[in-house]
């Protein structure tokens, strides 16, 4: 769609509830409606779609700790883990990404709290 389709108001994405695209940039034709007479106002506004590609995490290496009084006790078995602490390793240093932490993967894609930074 360019400039001129917009102006033209035609033609018009079929399904722009469903558009698909790479990088582009379409046209948003506004339209007031309100008015009481038959002419109306409307204005057009670019909108520059970016597809940008997803990240590729690293897998960290093993996070292991030894039992320590941390937890209340060098005996029960617990530590407490710094899950921060990894995120640099996973994004490769890539300040654009956030990490977040869950339990199962079913969590993660449900969008589901993810886990405190220190866990235990």
């Amino acid at each position: 769609v360019s400039l001129g389709d917009a102006q033209a108001q035609f033609p018009a994405i079929a399904t722009p509830d469903m558009y698909t695209s790479n990088t582009a940039t379409v046209y948003a034709v506004v339209t007031d409606i309100a008015q009481s007479t038959t002419t109306f106002c409307n204005a057009i506004v670019a909108l520059e779609l970016i597809v940008n590609p997803l990240p590729v995490p690293i897998q960290p290496a093993l996070y292991e700790l030894c039992d320590d009084l941390a937890s209340g006790s060098d005996i029960d078995e617990f530590s407490i883990f710094d899950l921060r602490s990894r995120d640099d390793e996973i994004t490769g240093g890539n300040p654009d990404w956030i990490v977040s932490y869950h339990l199962t993967q079913a969590d993660a894609d449900a969008g589901m709290p993810s886990l405190p930074d220190m866990y235990q």
